[in-house]
């Protein structure tokens, strides 16, 4: 059963923990496990809840989600020809994944695990991740579990590890260190899509990995950013 609560492990373990079993994620030092939520949406974490129970991880937090048209927050001026409902969730899904980063910086958090409420598994997750895992350096910052990509075909790190080429998509990352507070002064800054502009942040300014190929989708539930999907 998925609980509210926090993994507190050792967070410099790198890329080379060892396990004998189980979901690799619970034994990998993440000091925090968010998956973001509107208050308003009580289906979508249910149905979550029993995704990550079928994958065994534990301690997962819920973060209640900036419900910007609630608020009456509209998005930046780079998203202003959209409607008023598509144009607040981009600003609350900006503003809900900045403040888990301020959260994370105030808190000396060091590894940290971030799910949108709509995160699927690939059937062959824990395969592929404990691959990806052990082939990753220690010094990396991003590293995203599920992703979209304008290109096919990119340069490859690894076997199961890319490097970001032009990435979208916020529903599962992980961020470590100085990953964490540089991703934090960046959103200060950022202008419309938040996972628009990590991606440019994850190819440009930050050491980052994508797990290779996406391990994690979106269902196909309504979506609350996007009035299209």
């Amino acid at each position: 059963m998925v609980t509210p609560g926090a993994t507190m492990a050792d967070p410099d373990t790198g890329g080379s923990t060892e396990s004998s079993g189980g979901c690799l994620l619970n034994s990998l030092g993440l000091d925090r496990i968010y998956v973001i939520n509107l208050g308003r949406r009580p289906d979508r974490l249910q149905a979550v809840w029993k995704r990550f129970a079928a994958i065994g991880l534990e301690n997962v937090r819920r973060f209640d989600a900036i419900d910007a048209m609630k608020l009456g927050i509209t998005a930046t001026r780079a998203e202003e020809r959209l409607p008023p409902l598509e144009k607040a969730a981009i600003a609350g899904v900006w503003m809900s994944n900045m403040l888990i980063f301020r959260e994370a910086v105030e808190n000396g958090l060091q590894r940290i695990l971030v799910f949108e409420d709509d995160v699927t598994f690939q059937p062959d997750f824990e395969r592929i991740f404990r691959a990806a895992w052990s082939e990753l350096p220690h010094s990396w910052e991003l590293l995203y579990l599920g992703y979209f990509e304008k290109h096919d075909i990119r340069v490859r790190y690894s076997k199961h590890l890319a490097l970001p080429d032009h990435p979208w998509g916020g529903h599962a990352y992980m961020a470590q260190g100085s990953g964490i507070r540089r991703i934090h002064e960046f959103a200060q800054r950022m202008q419309g899509h938040f996972d628009w502009q990590l991606g440019f942040l994850a190819r440009t300014q930050i050491r980052a990995f994508e797990v290779y190929p996406s391990i994690c989708g979106q269902s196909g539930s309504s979506s609350d950013v996007s009035l299209s999907r």
